[in-house]
């Protein structure tokens, strides 16, 4: 590849067309986004974008080189060693996220074990702790009677059932 350098430039030629480069240029892609030639600036009042073509390119902040003899990938890379800062902050509030539900899910799970009634020991055991004015609880041998009691001339019951030990009600 030949080249000519002129006004700061280096013309390369290619198979088909010339190229223009700066000199410092070489060791860095060459796309627009790693090399400024030119400078805008937008009128607030009018709206309008003027342009000027820049004396010298210049590198843009974060410009990664690309050619470098006898150095490592890792100094070439355009990939960089660090997550994004917003990216991480995105990434640790899902997983908190994502935490905090399965720990939700799990102690609702755990909560609806506790507090199901699998058997008549488990029944008698909760109307006994939650004792109610309305509803007296007698327990028998093989079953549970719960009991409404009115007190009118003479105490009388007004509704009664009972539950057999496979938790049907009679």
């Amino acid at each position: 590849m030949k080249s000519c350098v002129k006004n700061g430039f280096a013309l390369y030629r290619g198979k088909n067309s010339y190229q223009q480069r700066t000199r410092g240029s070489v060791s860095f892609t060459s796309t627009p986004e790693d090399i400024k030639t030119e400078t805008s600036y937008t009128d607030d009042s009018t709206g309008r974008t003027v342009t000027a073509p820049l004396p010298h390119a210049r590198l843009l902040p974060g410009a990664i080189p690309s050619i470098f003899p006898d150095c490592p990938k890792y100094l070439t890379s355009q990939r960089s060693a660090r997550e994004a800062p917003e990216a991480k902050r995105l990434r640790l509030e899902s997983s908190a996220l994502q935490k905090a539900l399965k720990h939700s899910a799990e102690a609702f799970q755990h909560e609806v074990e506790e507090d199901r009634i699998q058997s008549l020991k488990d029944l008698a055991d909760y109307v006994r702790c939650n004792s109610s004015a309305f509803w007296h609880a007698i327990e028998a041998n093989e079953c549970l009677i719960l009991l409404h009691i009115v007190d009118e001339d003479a105490p009388s019951i007004k509704y009664s059932f009972t539950i057999k030990q496979d938790l049907s009600i009679v």
